[in-house]
């Protein structure tokens, strides 16, 4: 109950968004203070039945204490605006009073964010201090497209003759100049070579060397296959053999009594 207590008082906040009125929000606080009466408290441990100085916390919320909840999980704009209002107000014990001040300045306050919502709309989306942000990003985005379609038949100071020479389907020639180039030296020539790709193929002598022993290997391998089968065959052509030519001590006995008849 201690820590619900704690709870109530520091943590609890009213929504940003302003979806309760007070009225909603004391009697939610209201609600959880019947509860605490069902929590259990320092004061019923059997150490601290007998000391006074632990207060028992599984009671409900007076007066005083809905108010000082309500107040403190109220914003800031409508604390200030209730100071303005009542400046030398220091215990408040009128629960209902409280909540009926507190909602008329909720409703002013959702009236001015609905205003200041319908302005910034009209005056386009930043709106306040920023301005029109985005709609200044476009316009400075289409300022230096533009610039740049214009600047597309200028050369900048006579543009690269290299580029041009050797690249004729590009406008990139026309965006420096010959000094200023990072792909041609001024005599012509390329600022960087290059790059030979390197020759991973095999050599023909090594290559049919490595074929040959992989041949080889497959045809021992094969070989020794097939000995293994041909031993196996024989092996199991003997045992059948065996087992036709030898009789079970039963069947001697059938044809002995056979040869008696």
């Amino acid at each position: 109950a201690e820590k619900q207590r704690d709870y109530l008082m520091q943590n609890l906040k009213f929504p940003t968004s302003y979806v309760f009125t007070v009225r909603e929000w004391g009697d939610l606080i209201k609600s959880i203070s019947k509860h605490l009466p069902h929590m259990t408290s320092y004061k019923d441990d059997p150490e601290h039945v007998s000391d006074d100085e632990v207060i028992r916390a599984n009671t409900e919320l007076n007066s005083v204490e809905l108010c000082k909840v309500l107040l403190q999980s109220m914003p800031q704009k409508i604390r200030e605006r209730l100071k303005v209002h009542k400046p030398h107000l220091t215990l408040i014990k009128d629960f209902d009073g409280l909540i009926e001040q507190l909602d008329a300045m909720l409703v002013n306050l959702k009236s001015e964010r609905k205003s200041e919502s319908n302005n910034q709309k009209k005056t386009g989306a930043g709106g306040g201090k920023g301005g029109n942000t985005n709609s200044s990003s476009r316009n400075d985005k289409n300022t230096t497209r533009n610039r740049n379609d214009r600047n597309k038949g200028q050369p900048v100071d006579g543009g690269c003759a290299h580029c041009k020479k050797n690249k004729p389907d590009s406008f990139a020639w026309k965006n420096h100049s010959t000094a200023s180039c990072h792909t041609y030296n001024p005599d012509g020539t390329p600022k960087y070579k290059r790059r030979q790709l390197q020759n991973n193929s095999k050599d023909d002598d090594l290559k049919k060397e490595f074929e040959e022993h992989q041949q080889r290997q497959f045809q021992q391998w094969k070989d020794r296959r097939n000995g293994y089968n041909h031993s196996r065959s024989s092996r199991s052509r003997s045992r059948s053999r065996s087992r036709s030519r030898s009789r079970s001590p039963r069947s001697r006995r059938r044809s002995s009594s056979r040869r008696e008849y």
